[in-house]
């Protein structure tokens, strides 16, 4: 410990060892989860342990142990404190930040150089010791696990210190703790004292590390963890934006009752808006003006995000060649980049802007009133983003209003393929040579219109739709069966479908839109390159084709990941869902579905979640929304072929 430093991995390993003592505190915390009394302790135990074995060579054995202590820590402390989703849902989102930084980039290089100096390090592992654990802990198990990580952040200051000042500082460091817990013991101390564990290591650590040294690094870091790279970017954005949500609808003004929202509805309610997913916890008429207003901006610069985010990173270098000559193709032949973003934000408003003066008249005449123009480009801007919320209500309003219905289907469509595709139609009509993602997002996008619709048709015709007027009941089911795969406006009530029915929904909601579009899902090309990579193994072919054109495997194994990363989020948010709710099997993956494809969708069980359950699914729109972009990103970026190749050997499959 007392080696020179080498940042970054001292740094990395400082903030470790510091956060490690705070995680065996010998406490008993009561959990609905854990049954006959087991502590959440375990949980830490597991986790400090991990966290531990990383402090030891090699390194790429230590980042798979700080990933795996991490989250066992990070899933302990949720499950036994159901009451605080709140600082939950921080606490994930620092992990997760703390994982992408743990990780190198694709050149193999560690993502932490220029971290701030090793004791700066070891003193905010303080605080987050503290924040994370102590507040939390009681009796003098807490007050030792806290000053044990005091103890080793004086210890790395001491190790710092140049100068007899700096020395002297870091020996009160050392031995504030020990003194500390011998004041509490003693009964000097109350509980209430536990701050000043953390606040005092603290100022001393800071007060031995001149200011120019600290701030410099700090802006360094987060240039380099953030702003230069692609998928961090995207992901510091939507959360940025998912707590700037947050804020504003806990505020009474956004609140009909002028009490405002509680936070985990807020959070809720921010995340679906952000991720344009539509999935609520609070009546949608509970929401003031000013809340509508603000659900409405962040649906627009969630939105706004996902479609412009690409052009942005390509503008940077962060993909292809062949990715950026694609996109350039389909945006117009010769057209730059920043072009195409203005083009991107053309296309999104105007589309918005016609959806608005097309619901217009309908709304006017459905007795809306002087809000209808309100109304109109609301519910424009959240089926052009695939949000699906709509403005005082539900879709239900919207059965008997057909040419509402037809609008906002086409709005879905629009949005569901993006502006990138939208913009190459005209030379698709005028029969000029279109890119092979153009030919292959039109087929399959039709293939999962026309077919799902028969298949609705054929199940609810008698069922849920039966009573109906005979152009309702073909406006609802293609409302259904359109806005399943991203928007989720339902008109009709989805608790009486077939199980069927449900099935074909959940189907539609993984696969989702086109790429680059503002629909979740793995994607329609991604679902095309699984079911041609599949014909082609069926044939005995080496490649899957498409319109004389061959795909490439690499292309395959990247549809392969992206189906996998939603397989496997799916299945998380399932089984945390289980543990936490008494919800039915259907119902559960109903919901999940609905919340990882970003649709908006439910059959009730979002209603029914208590506060975990709120956070379990405010986590999967989360997750589906900035996963799948981020591993679009990842998989983008330009990398070296490995120089060196294996012998090959056939593995039996099926």
């Amino acid at each position: 410990m007392f080696a020179p430093a080498r940042a970054p991995d001292d740094a990395l390993r400082a903030v470790l060892a510091t956060l490690v003592p705070s995680l065996f505190a010998p406490v008993l915390v009561p959990s609905p989860l854990l049954d006959r009394g087991v502590p959440a302790a375990s949980f830490a135990a597991v986790g400090g342990l991990l966290l531990l074995g990383s402090l030891l060579r090699p390194v790429a054995l230590s980042r798979w142990l700080v990933s795996t202590g991490l989250t066992v820590v990070l899933c302990g402390w949720i499950a036994s404190h159901p009451a605080r989703p709140g600082l939950g849902l921080v606490l994930a989102i620092a992990v997760g930040s703390l994982l992408t930084s743990v990780w190198p980039d694709h050149r193999g290089e560690a993502p932490l150089r220029g971290l701030p100096t090793v004791p700066m390090s070891a003193a905010v592992a303080v605080g987050l010791a503290w924040l994370g654990w102590g507040a939390a802990l009681r009796g003098p198990g807490g007050d030792l696990a806290i000053a044990g990580s005091g103890l080793v952040a004086g210890m790395y200051a001491i190790r710092c210190a140049t100068g007899r000042f700096e020395r002297q500082l870091g020996t009160v460091a050392l031995m504030w703790p020990l003194a500390y817990v011998a004041l509490r013991l003693g009964g000097i101390l109350q509980q209430g004292a536990v701050p000043l564990l953390a606040v005092v290591p603290l100022v001393l650590i800071a007060r031995s590390v001149p200011p120019a040294r600290v701030l410099e690094p700090i802006g360094r870091l987060i240039v380099e963890l953030i702003v230069e790279s692609p998928p961090r970017l995207l992901v510091t954005g939507f959360a940025v934006a998912s707590l700037v949500g947050s804020a504003l609808l806990a505020l009474p003004v956004a609140d009909r009752t002028g009490h405002g929202l509680p936070l985990v509805d807020a959070v809720f309610t921010a995340v679906s808006a952000v991720c344009v997913t539509g999935l609520t916890v609070v009546p949608a008429e509970r929401l003031s003006s000013f809340g509508e207003v603000v659900v409405a901006v962040l649906v627009q610069s969630g939105g706004l995000g996902i479609l412009s985010f690409a052009t942005l990173a390509m503008q940077r270098g962060g993909f292809r060649t062949e990715g950026r000559q694609s996109v350039a193709a389909m945006m117009g032949r010769g057209t730059a980049l920043a072009v195409a973003f203005r083009r991107v934000l053309t296309i999104t408003f105007g589309t918005e802007i016609i959806g608005a003066t097309l619901l217009l008249p309908a709304l006017i005449s459905e007795g809306h009133g002087v809000r209808s123009l309100w109304h109109a480009f609301f519910l424009a801007i959240s089926a052009n983003c695939n949000a699906g919320f709509v403005p005082g209500g539900t879709a239900a309003a919207f059965v008997h209003a057909p040419w509402v219905l037809l609008v906002l289907s086409a709005l879905v469509v629009a949005g569901g393929l993006g502006p990138a595709l939208l913009a190459s139609l005209p030379d698709l009509v005028e029969r000029r040579k279109v890119p092979l993602v153009t030919r292959l997002s039109l087929v399959t996008t039709a293939s999962l219109l026309v077919l799902p619709l028969l298949l609705v048709l054929g199940l609810e015709w008698r069922g849920v739709l039966d009573g109906l007027p005979f152009v309702d009941r073909l406006t609802n089911a293609w409302m259904l069966t359109v806005s399943a795969r991203s928007a989720g406006f339902a008109g009709v009530d989805l608790q009486h479908l077939e199980p069927a029915t449900w099935s074909l929904l959940v189907f539609l909601m993984m696969v989702g839109g086109n790429s680059g579009s503002t629909a979740g899902g793995i994607k329609v090309t991604t679902f095309a390159v699984l079911v041609l990579a599949g014909l082609a193994a069926v044939r005995g072919r080496r490649n899957a084709e498409f319109g004389w054109r061959q795909i490439p495997h690499r292309v395959v194994y990247e549809a392969v990941a992206v189906t996998m990363g939603m397989l496997g989020t799916m299945g998380i948010g399932l089984v945390l869902l289980q543990l936490t709710q008494r919800m039915s099997l259907e119902v559960a993956l109903f919901e999940v579905a609905s919340a990882v494809g970003t649709v908006g969708l439910s059959l009730g069980g979002t209603h029914q979640v208590d506060s975990v359950g709120k956070i379990v699914l405010a986590a999967c729109m989360f997750a589906g929304r900035v996963g799948p972009l981020t591993l679009f990103l990842l998989l983008s970026e330009d990398r070296q072929e490995s120089g060196s190749a294996w012998p090959s050997e056939e593995v039996p499959v099926g």
